[in-house]
């Protein structure tokens, strides 16, 4: 009681017993994959298996972090989910950056609770997919938008995050998000309705792709689509990343689109309103801050 109690991954005996417990478990009962929560390596001075080094100076041992045993781990278990026509899934939250190519889905993203009423405030569109969700190694990402916790935040009362603000930011990015702790379960299905016949199978254009033929016209307002890849349909979502309102233009180029839309529809997710708009490659797009729109093209 009272604090964390962690294992080194140092210690061989440790790893055996997980693998074995691990493939016993999924195996016999048959299970998809393995939630792993902040499995990642810890300070270890123990010389019985090896652990930590002695410092002259101070008399006494120090610690040492076995990174590349906790990568063995994983090597391990993953190994085992994907060969004898197993394709079982790990999905991790916190790891070690050797671990992750045995990974098959990351999730981050409670630690900004710390940031108290600042929400997030601090996380930038370039630190979101590169520290955050780390999508430059090819992941899929789900992004962790709980604040709950007393524990971490303090007693004082946190900001906890709306739908629109973690939403907002998702769909900028190849991943997707839990659910909101600001607003609960409902406002995500609606996310999840409107995604679905597409999220998975479609052309994903990011706002930093020289390939999207979506742009905008002001700052921290960022378009990303999805192509259909069946047929001559589109949706581009619109983030406003300010924390004012913010009415800009989104610019699409028909020709890295593949067609011209013979319809466009400006969509609010979440309240599911929609309006018709003209057809031209000029869009005029004014959003709330943190939040977002789609615009349907088909």
């Amino acid at each position: 009681r009272g604090g964390w109690r962690t294992t080194c991954a140092a210690s061989s005996l440790w790893r055996d017993y997980v693998t074995f417990k691990v493939k016993e478990l999924t195996d016999k009962h048959k299970l998809d994959g393995l939630y792993l929560d902040v499995s990642r390596s810890v300070g270890c001075r123990n010389p019985a298996h090896g652990c930590g080094w002695w410092n002259n100076e101070k008399k006494l041992r120090e610690r040492e972090v076995n990174v590349f045993e906790m990568r063995e781990l994983y090597k391990r278990i993953y190994t085992h989910f994907k060969t004898g026509g197993r394709d079982k899934v790990i999905f991790c939250h916190g790891a070690d950056m050797g671990a992750l190519p045995y990974i098959d889905v990351f999730t981050q993203g409670e630690s900004w609770c710390k940031e108290r009423n600042t929400g997030y405030k601090r996380l930038s569109p370039d630190f979101y997919r590169t520290v955050v969700a780390r999508i430059q190694y090819g992941m899929p990402f789900t992004f962790y938008a709980y604040h709950q916790y007393s524990w971490r935040g303090g007693r004082n009362p946190v900001t906890r995050a709306t739908s629109a603000d973690v939403m907002m930011m998702g769909m900028q990015f190849p991943n997707h998000f839990n659910v909101s702790d600001g607003d609960g379960v409902v406002p995500s299905m609606k996310l999840w309705k409107f995604t679905d016949p597409f999220f998975a199978t479609a052309k994903f254009y990011p706002y930093w792709d020289d390939a999207n033929p979506a742009k905008t016209d002001k700052a921290q307002l960022f378009a990303a689509t999805y192509k259909y890849r069946d047929k001559n349909k589109a949706v581009i979502f619109v983030s406003n990343w300010n924390y004012s309102s913010v009415n800009g233009t989104v610019s699409i180029d028909f020709k890295k689109l593949g067609f011209k839309p013979k319809s466009i529809q400006m969509v609010d997710v979440l309240t599911e309103k929609s309006r018709g708009l003209p057809i031209s490659d000029k869009v005029s797009a004014s959003i709330p801050k943190r939040d977002f729109r789609a615009i349907v093209l088909e």
